[in-house]
């Protein structure tokens, strides 16, 4: 918690130092830094903004403080570069502040924070950058004299270089750069309705007449609408707090719904279940019969599942804390539970008891940069091959546990081929012709998102479904399929 007569361009300069020098989880940092020492919600907005745009704007506001500066880059301190990171944001980025404010206020955090030298240098390169007439005209042209395609792209659109090498050898020049440049835009949000709850004639009713929206995209059949900017907040609003819907991305709602597919009375196991998301979806296609299993290793995304288990009136769900790479039944298989429409689960016979199984892979959460901007600096390429290995485990061990013909339904939010198809491959040769991918009904899926559809045309209609950010202005995704054909 920070003093209560720090001011908030302070307070962003804090938050930056703390964020670039130990890698923090930004969404706990904001936390820490903003709910408990600030009340007005302006306040906070301000703050939010100003940090999440200069995550998300890191590189190009680099490059102009590399333009500008007398001092090589990397000899800058990095209580310099972040306070210099935060001004540049604001007067580059933003409008309706005064650039004399920002100068003002960031020469002083330099005398009071770091030293008298600093402001000095902190005033002289921000006096430069704010006499620029068109400061986007001076990055474009500039920006483009590089000659290197990939520090190019990544300068341009602020991603680290070794994730432009690792898409442009993935796919292709053009194609990487629609994926930054959809990366770099607010994503749409969509929301689940939860039927156990509430019926979809009646929430509209509720949009309509309690709330005053109207003009809302459905879609799925009436199960599922898109946020558009009149329900800004509604979030806010009795229909989230009594769970009536949940936010949930397209994509987990194309994988539930159409690669899934829960139908009553199923067992299913969903092996990396918090937040909880994908076990409300499923329980209400299930209409709160069979039973879902959800299994969570960390202690504190065990307790938010349950609470949304609760909040959402899930009858049909047993939670445990437990690794899905290890061996989970062995904690339960004593027990025999009884739950919705089905008479009784029977856990001890070990194993082939699941009808399908959710595999929501930790991953790189690179097709969640839009939202999460800091996903772009918590990984380094080495990490996705770690990556990829703890989630082959996870494969390895829970397909034990699917009855023949059951469906694995692999997951995850990242654009990434070696977590994505080269783990598959992985797992086939490994299962040697125990599985095989099931293609889905692309027609089907796309007919069904016409509505909301931006660019489709690159989606290859092959066993996989990746989601490209730029599909649906949604978050990328990759999913696919698999049955077992026999025991291993």
């Amino acid at each position: 918690m920070i003093k209560n007569n720090t001011n908030e361009r302070e307070t962003v300069f804090l938050i930056l130092n703390d964020y670039f020098k130990n890698n923090t989880n930004l969404k706990n940092l904001l936390n820490k830094y903003i709910t408990l020492s600030y009340q007005k919600q302006k306040d906070k907005d301000f703050i939010f903004n100003i940090v999440k745009g200069v995550v998300r704007e890191k590189g190009k506001i680099d490059f102009f403080i590399q333009s500008f500066s007398k001092i090589k880059f990397e000899n800058i301190e990095n209580s310099v570069l972040n306070l210099l990171r935060s001004a540049v944001f604001q007067l580059v980025f933003t409008e309706r502040i005064p650039a004399y404010s920002i100068l003002n206020e960031s020469v002083e955090i330099a005398k009071n924070k770091i030293s008298l030298r600093s402001s000095g240098f902190v005033n002289a390169v921000l006096r430069k950058i704010a006499a620029l007439d068109d400061p986007q005209k001076f990055f474009d042209e500039n920006v483009l004299k590089i000659k290197n395609k990939a520090e190019m792209l990544s300068i341009k659109y602020s991603f680290p270089k070794w994730i432009v090498d690792y898409w442009m050898k993935s796919f292709n020049f053009l194609k990487t750069e629609k994926i930054l440049e959809s990366l770099n835009k607010k994503p749409n949000s969509f929301f689940f309705i939860n039927k156990i709850k509430i019926k979809t004639e009646n929430l509209k009713e509720k949009l309509k007449t309690q709330h005053f929206f109207n003009d809302i995209d459905f879609l799925f059949e009436n199960e599922s609408f898109k946020k558009n900017e009149k329900i800004s907040d509604i979030l806010k609003t009795d229909l989230f707090e009594k769970g009536y819907i949940y936010l949930q991305d397209l994509s987990s709602q194309i994988a539930l719904r159409y690669f899934l597919k829960p139908s009553e009375n199923e067992f299913i196991l969903d092996a990396c279940a918090a937040p909880g998301g994908k076990m409300i979806s499923a329980a209400s296609f299930m209409n709160n019969t069979g039973c879902i299993l959800g299994l969570e290793a960390d202690s504190e995304r065990l307790k938010m599942l349950r609470e949304n288990i609760m909040k959402y009136g899930i009858k049909n769900a047993v939670t445990l804390e437990a690794d899905a790479s290890e061996d989970f039944i062995e904690k339960i298989k004593e027990k025999k539970i009884k739950l919705g429409g089905r008479t009784e689960i029977d856990f001890s016979s070990g194993k082939e008891i699941f009808d399908k199984i959710l595999l929501d892979l930790p991953c790189s959460a690179l097709g969640t940069i839009s939202k999460n901007p800091d996903a772009k600096y918590n990984k380094k390429f080495e990490d996705l091959i770690k990556i990829k290995e703890r989630s082959l485990k996870i494969m390895l061990n829970c397909s034990d546990y699917l009855k023949v013909g059951g469906i694995i339904v692999f997951y995850t939010c990242t654009i990434s081929v070696i977590e994505n198809n080269d783990l598959i491959n992985e797992f086939l040769k490994i299962k040697n012709g125990s599985f095989k991918l099931l293609k889905p009904s692309f027609k089907t899926i796309l007919d069904s998102t016409e509505n909301i559809s931006i660019d489709i045309k690159d989606i290859e209609e092959d066993y996989f479904l990746e989601i490209m950010p730029y599909h649906f202005g949604s978050e990328g995704a990759f999913m696919c399929s698999i049955q077992k054909q026999r025991a291993y």
